[in-house]
Formats: structure tokens, C-alpha cells, sequence
């Protein structure tokens, strides 16, 4: 639709400001396929980094270290622990911990 905007004024408006700002809301599509056009880490990266984030994650059923036993797979929830909604599309930010 149209919407219209008008405004007066009586006496001198030397100490007012006016702002009028346009927001544009981008759909969720967009802001995915933007990101994928511009910061895409190499492969190599996303896996030490996964690595390294899961590294300090503390095994849930680790038999005495000295045994020489070592764990080989983790569970990784598929649950946002943000949103509490299964994650659709697997992404995290450079410097995010969830």
C-alpha cells in the first residue's frame, strides 16, 4: 500500500530532527543464499575446527585412560540448544561455541 507522512510545524524546529528510515526485512532464503555466495570456509577449516570444539567435549562413557581404551565417536545432539528446534540446515557462526 501507500502510506503517507506529514509533518508541521508551528514555530521554528532548529532543535528537532527528523529521521525517516526504510527497513527492508530480507526472507530467510536470501540471507542463506547470500551466505553461501560470500563466506564459505574451506573444508579443511570447518573440520579442525569442528575437531577442536568437540575436543573439549567430556566423553559420556570413558573406560580408565590408562588402558589404553579411546573413545572414537561423540553423540551431537540434533536439537538448536537456542531455539530447541531440530537443526535443518547445519551452520554456525566464526566464533560460536553451540
Amino acid at each position: 500500500g501507500r502510506n503517507t507522512i506529514q509533518i508541521t510545524v508551528t514555530a521554528c524546529c532548529c532543535s528537532h530532527l527528523f529521521v525517516l528510515q526504510l527497513v527492508h526485512r530480507p526472507s530467510i532464503r536470501s540471507v542463506l543464499q547470500g551466505l553461501l555466495r560470500k563466506r564459505l570456509l574451506p573444508a579443511e577449516h570447518c573440520i579442525t575446527k569442528i575437531k577442536k570444539n568437540f575436543s573439549s567435549v567430556p566423553p559420556n562413557n570413558t573406560v580408565n585412560g590408562d588402558d589404553g581404551v579411546e573413545q572414537t565417536a561423540i553423540k551431537v545432539p540434533l536439537k538448536c540448544p537456542i531455539t530447541c528446534r531440530r537443526i535443518t540446515l547445519p551452520a554456525r557462526g566464526h566464533d560460536c561455541k553451540h
